[in-house]
């Protein structure tokens, strides 16, 4: 369960708990917006786990972020990022210090109307790898067609293929997929959206025979929304199943 209060005009808090088979969980966050586009957000559970994020625009084209995680559960960690967008491009320069050191680069560019290209390179000085990636984005009129090349070092390279038709555009859409995973499995899939006036669905099925359905149901008058989720592997046999009401 989530809930979120407005505290004044700037201030948010929220409040999420977690109760199910797994062992209960709260988290309380608390989000504050600042002058010139600067936002804090730090968030503490009752183990006094800390997590927060500090998000600052240097200028209109330039943002600098970075967060932390100080859990007992798992080592401490501490990233910056530094985002720079132009007219057709955007870059991010990353850092990371917890166990090891691990730094990023990545870059987008539009090469032509509706096609864009780019790719990332990361380093780790724990493993002394370097993990490259690439992928494209391109948009011609009804349909939206990317796809993600990734190679890191001493294992086999991933692959990932999308195209979504429009159908009728903010109505109806169908896509396919095809994934084939570091270790050379591969899977195939379809689905399809449909969005209706107060109402939206996703369908799904991929080539193991896992079918996964969304329903996600808006309530203006009340000013809520309920939400349906599942999921069934037919091959595994295991299925999961969800449901959700948000209120405000």
């Amino acid at each position: 369960m989530f809930v979120q209060k407005q505290i004044n005009l700037n201030a948010v808090a929220s409040h999420f708990f977690w109760l199910g088979a797994q062992q209960p969980y709260y988290q309380y966050r608390f989000i504050l917006p600042m002058d010139d586009g600067k936002t804090a957000n730090v968030a503490t559970d009752l183990d006094f786990n800390v997590e927060g994020e500090f998000k600052c625009g240097l200028t209109n084209s330039v943002q600098l972020k970075s967060s932390f995680l100080l859990n007992e559960q798992a080592p401490k960690s501490f990233t910056v990022d530094l985002d720079h967008s132009g007219p057709d491009y955007t870059a991010q320069l990353s850092m990371t210090r917890s166990t090891s050191q691990d730094f990023s680069v990545s870059y987008m560019q539009g090469i032509i109307p509706n096609l864009a290209v780019g790719g990332s390179a990361s380093y780790s000085t724990k493993s002394r790898e370097v993990n490259k990636a690439f992928g494209f984005a391109y948009e011609p009129e009804g349909y939206i067609v990317a796809g993600h090349w990734d190679k890191p070092d001493k294992t086999d390279n991933s692959v990932k293929l999308m195209v979504l038709r429009k159908v009728n555009p903010n109505r109806v859409h169908i896509s396919t997929d095809f994934v084939k995973d570091e270790k050379g499995e591969m899977t195939m899939g379809v689905g399809a959206e449909y969005m209706l006036k107060q109402s939206k669905l996703h369908f799904g099925i991929d080539s193991n025979l896992t079918v996964k359905s969304y329903l996600e149901t808006n309530f203006p008058a009340q000013g809520a929304q309920m939400q349906l989720s599942g999921e069934i592997g037919h091959m595994t046999g295991q299925s999961k199943f969800g449901f959700g009401v948000v209120f405000g």
